[in-house]
C-alpha cells in the first residue's frame, strides 16, 4: 500500500507501463541500439523479475482476498517503476565500479521486503512491534503501513549509496535509515495511542 488510494484503471497503466518499458528496451537490445547500458543477461533477469511481479500475486488471488492481491500487485508495479527510474537517472548505481563490494542488490531486497509490513496481521514475529502496536489493531496496521513506506525509501536510498559509493557509504547510509525508521513509527504509534486509535 505504498499509494494510499488507487483504481483498478492505475494498476493497470502500471502494469501496462511497465511491460511497454521492458517491450522498447528488448527492441532496443534486439535491434543492437545500445544506449541503454543493459545486457542481455541483465535485461532478461528484469524481464522475468517484472512478470514475476506482475502476475506472481494472481496464483493466489480469489474473491475474499482479490483487493489485497491488487494492492501488492500495484506496491510491487510502483518498486519496478521507481528502480526503473533510477536507472534512468543514475545508471551507474547499477554497474558498480567494484561489484563484488557493492551491497547495492540488498537495497532493493530491503525495499521489497519492508513491503511485507504493510499486510502482515499482529504476531510476536514480523513487524513493527512496541507495546502500543499490540494494543491496539488500528495503531499495528497503520504503524506497519508507516514502515512499509520509509523501509521502502530506506531501501531506495541504500541501494543509490551503496551502487554510486561502496558498500561503507551505503552501509552507513542504511544505518542512519533504520533508525529512522525505528524513530519515526515509535513517534507515530504513540501518537496514534495518545490519540485513542
Amino acid at each position: 500500500m505504498l499509494l494510499p488510494r488507487f483504481t483498478h484503471g492505475e494498476l493497470s497503466r502500471f502494469v501496462w507501463g511497465n511491460l511497454g518499458v521492458l517491450a522498447v528496451l528488448w527492441v532496443l537490445q534486439l535491434a543492437k541500439i545500445h544506449w541503454v547500458a543493459l545486457s542481455l543477461r541483465t535485461l532478461f533477469i528484469i524481464s522475468i523479475i517484472a512478470v514475476l511481479m506482475d502476475y506472481g500475486p494472481l496464483v493466489v488471488k480469489k474473491a475474499a482476498n482479490a483487493r489485497t492481491v491488487d494492492h501488492i500487485r500495484l506496491d510491487l508495479n510502483v518498486v519496478f517503476s521507481a528502480y526503473g527510474l533510477l536507472y534512468l537517472l543514475t545508471p551507474r548505481a547499477f554497474n558498480p565500479q567494484n561489484p563484488a563490494e557493492s551491497l547495492a542488490l540488498l537495497g532493493f531486497l530491503f525495499s521489497v521486503g519492508a513491503l511485507v509490513l504493510a499486510y502482515v496481521p499482529r504476531n510476536h514475529y514480523v513487524g513493527i512491534r512496541f507495546p502500543q502496536t499490540y494494543a491496539s489493531p488500528v495503531v499495528w496496521r497503520k504503524t506497519n503501513l508507516l514502515g512499509a513506506r520509509l523501509g521502502f525509501v530506506c531501501g531506495l536510498i541504500f541501494f543509490l549509496t551503496a551502487g554510486l559509493f561502496g558498500a561503507d557509504i551505503g552501509t552507513a547510509a542504511l544505518l542512519m535509515g533504520v533508525i529512522g525508521l525505528v524513530i519515526g513509527t515509535w513517534t507515530y504509534a504513540n501518537w496514534l495511542t495518545q490519540r485513542g486509535k
